[in-house]
């Protein structure tokens, strides 16, 4: 039924001696196998979920959520974060039963991971982030309140999806993926972070998933694994984020043929059935098309697949732009002073824009009117050369500690050497002058 990835052993209900005839026997969970979490079991309602033509969507139709970056395609990933979600919330149960979670919450926040990004379009975030703007500016996303759950309870909507902080089991399971299908280290260990988190009262916030100040270090090491991800693979300049660009260009110029954001409209079975459609394999439906009127999307996909990509100019972000911090997260107790300030970062989120020039022949003119244009714009300057007076705008502040500690530190380490280094040069000196005069010679005057 799944991959062979991720293969799952059914255990079956058999029949109990005693039992009456055709009574039922409750069905009993089943067993996943995946490489990167090991056997996960699932309640018989989340198999029914996943045996859905819209769940197995994801799979037939191998929808990627990382785009080029991985093989993972979203039927491998829900499974993951599914099981990291009541992992998550059955430690809580376990550690605070003061807090009342049922069986109920579990299987509802087990349901919310498995299904948080069922809707994925082709080549997932790439469809929803840069197709649908453009393609249809009129359907707004929904940014309503989260129902269902009394304020006591509203703890349980931020192990998904944390709109407080961004620390999630979202996150847990794709750096635990993609830095192992990247061959990278994930220093972040989120067995650790899900076993000591609790939920605390915290003031005029309500309930909220808080950490021991002990595992600062460990946050740290998460927001740094992220924006190493994001920097070599997610946002790689050179190539990744080219080709998303070609690819909504080519589906945007398909789009009156193809009809592909009509899938968005409509209600009920309608919508849902033209939506299952939609998948991956629209790229090569476009290629295939006898239709002349797709020949400009063909001619961008076949630069693809013969990587005649778009030449990058450079990245730039504004200068006085406000970045978003750390500030809602919640210790258990104040651990401020503990940490080092070389190892914190000034910025937890920040946005960066990449600019690309389509023909390679005016790659020196545009890079030339792009710093032009950040100049008047009050945007940084990207550098033409590496050097250190550039070091804080062309390095993500996300990973990198303030440049001024950096050379601190420099300095220090630097003044530490020459004194030694003096320290040995007189040693030396008299060393060789008792020498001399053991041996009978006349001692020399040294000058250091």
């Amino acid at each position: 039924r799944v991959k062979p990835t991720c293969t799952s052993v059914l255990a079956r209900a058999v029949s109990v001696p005693g039992a009456a005839s055709g009574a039922k026997v409750p069905l009993l969970p089943q067993v996943f196998n995946d490489p990167i979490h090991g056997h996960m079991e699932f309640h018989p309602l989340l198999v029914k979920i996943i045996d859905t033509p819209q769940f197995q969507r994801l799979r037939t139709s191998n929808i990627r959520q990382t785009g080029f970056v991985t093989k993972a395609n979203d039927f491998e990933i829900f499974h993951r974060v599914a099981h990291l979600a009541g992992e998550f919330v059955r430690s809580l149960k376990k550690n605070q039963p003061e807090l009342l979670i049922t069986d109920r919450d579990i299987l509802c926040v087990e349901i919310a991971g498995l299904c948080h990004d069922v809707g994925h379009g082709p080549f997932s975030h790439m469809f929803d982030r840069m197709f649908i703007p453009k393609a249809r500016p009129d359907l707004k996303g929904w940014k309503g309140k989260y129902k269902g759950r009394k304020e006591n309870k509203h703890f349980l909507y931020e192990i998904v999806a944390n709109k407080q902080n961004g620390i999630d089991v979202d996150k847990f399971d794709y750096f635990a993926r993609d830095c192992h299908h990247l061959g990278m280290k994930n220093s972040f260990d989120h067995l650790r972070y899900i076993k000591f988190a609790r939920v605390c009262d915290v003031k005029e916030k309500g309930l909220q998933i808080c950490a021991r100040d002990k595992e600062l270090s460990n946050i740290y090491d998460m927001f740094h694994t992220r924006s190493r991800l994001h920097q070599k693979a997610y946002q790689h300049k050179p190539s990744l984020s080219s080709r998303r660009c070609m690819i909504t260009e080519a589906f945007l110029k398909a789009n009156p043929i193809l009809k592909i954001s009509d899938a968005l409209d409509g209600n009920g079975d309608v919508v849902i059935d033209k939506y299952t459609k939609l998948t991956d394999d629209i790229f090569g439906e476009i290629l295939n098309s006898p239709d002349s009127g797709l020949d400009d999307a063909k001619q961008i996909l076949n630069k693809i697949i013969s990587r005649k990509i778009y030449k990058h100019l450079g990245m730039t972000k504004r200068g006085t732009e406000e970045q978003k911090t750390l500030t809602v997260f919640r210790f258990k107790q104040s651990c401020v002073h503990q940490v080092s300030d070389f190892l914190l970062p000034k910025n937890f989120s920040e946005e960066w824009i990449h600019v690309y020039c389509k023909d390679p022949k005016n790659v020196a003119v545009a890079k030339k009117s792009f710093r032009k244009w950040c100049g008047k714009n009050n945007f940084l300057l990207p550098p033409l050369l590496f050097t250190l007076k550039h070091l804080d705008s062309t390095v993500s502040s996300m990973y990198l500690p303030t440049v001024t500690q950096q050379l601190t530190e420099l300095r220090l380490f630097l003044h530490f050497l020459y004194c030694f280094y003096l320290m040995l040069v007189f040693a030396t000196a008299a060393k060789m002058a008792d020498l001399h005069g053991n041996c009978g010679f006349s001692r020399t005057p040294y000058v250091c």
